[in-house]
């Protein structure tokens, strides 16, 4: 029986780094498609906060930035990047006319390498899993 629950853990933790590397890789999709096709805004800051850090590490700062529209729409967009930011501050934003919620700050540093080596362990991760879960399932019988 703890075969099968080994075999059980195993898939779900699979399942869910699957699932969790899919939604990044459509959330970078969808980043990369909005700086590209996406239209020019005019940003200012309207609030920084810092959310603190854990374990003895520094906080990252946040940001909230205000843009409009080419329709006139005042929308609000967040920065998790933790570039330094004042309130007041212009940003470029990009933004696509029929999201325009998933807006995009323009003046983001691109974090290719991070996401691609995120993506090589998360799905060496699921696959090593999924590869357990298959043969703790195939010993049981």
């Amino acid at each position: 029986m703890a075969l099968g629950a080994f075999a059980l853990l195993c898939g779900v933790a699979g399942l869910l780094v699957l699932v969790i590397g899919a939604r990044a890789v459509r959330r970078r999709v969808r980043t990369r498609r909005t700086l590209s096709d996406g239209l020019p805004a005019d940003g200012q800051v309207l609030h920084v906060y810092t959310v603190p850090g854990d374990q003895g590490r520094d906080g990252v700062q946040h940001a909230v930035v205000a843009f409009r529209t080419v329709d006139g729409r005042r929308m609000l967009t967040n920065d998790e990047s933790g570039l330094s930011r004042a309130v007041g501050d212009q940003v470029p934003v990009r933004y696509l006319p029929e999201r325009p919620q998933d807006a995009v700050l323009a003046d983001l540093p691109p974090n290719l390498p991070g996401a691609v080596l995120l993506g090589l362990c998360g799905t060496g991760f699921a696959v090593a899993c999924l590869s357990a879960a298959v043969l703790a399932i195939v010993r049981l019988r």
